[in-house]
């Protein structure tokens, strides 16, 4: 699976920005904090002129919640497995810490670069 080269260097970026507070179990909380897939979404959602709530789908707090970003960063799945350290599990996984230790924006990000 390769997402688009583009988006994919803007979400690793954004990932290692700093800009993004790390939160678990939703793509973006109402304290702002965000899943790694969340801030994909947000960069989508800015991209495109929309709101954060305008693309989100309530009832998916862990993946992505529109075919629109799936599609936008040529991904074929809305939560895709990554290998860090002891597996793969899907990126939301390794976010929240299910099933394994809960993994930095930065490692996350170094899965994304290489694997995506």
């Amino acid at each position: 699976m390769k997402m688009n080269p583009e988006v994919k260097a803007k979400w690793v970026a954004a990932l290692r920005s700093g800009e993004y507070k790390q939160g678990t179990d939703h793509l973006r909380t109402n304290a702002g904090c965000f899943c790694c897939l969340g801030v994909l979404v947000d960069i989508y959602a800015k991209g495109h002129g929309m709101t954060f709530g305008q693309v989100h789908d309530a009832r998916e707090d862990n993946d992505l919640p529109n075919a629109d970003v799936c599609a936008w960063a040529a991904l074929s799945c809305d939560n895709p497995p990554l290998k860090i350290n002891e597996g793969v599990k899907q990126a939301s996984d390794h976010n929240d810490g299910n099933g394994c230790d809960p993994k930095t924006f930065a490692q996350i990000a170094d899965a994304i670069e290489a694997q995506l």
